[in-house]
């Protein structure tokens, strides 16, 4: 089971992005739904991330995202 900086770093190497909403509502039951989603960004930032956050349209309504900067190498 990953904690929840291993998921959002998972999203973030995977998909590019991670989003409010999915850390919020698309985690499984037994993980709990991650709600510090600022303070987990923050704490990537110091470690050397680059990470763009920006509102989002998706098929659901609007979101909050974090990007990964094109130019960084995932660490």
């Amino acid at each position: 089971m990953l904690n929840q900086k291993e998921r959002v770093i998972h999203q973030l190497k995977t998909r590019g992005f991670v989003s409010r909403n999915w850390c919020i509502y698309y985690q499984p039951r037994s993980e709990g739904g991650i709600t510090r989603l600022g303070a987990l960004i923050t704490n990537l930032k110091k470690e050397g991330w680059i990470l763009e956050g920006r509102s989002a349209k998706t098929k659901w309504g609007k979101d909050f995202c974090y990007y990964v900067e094109e130019q960084q190498t995932l660490l």
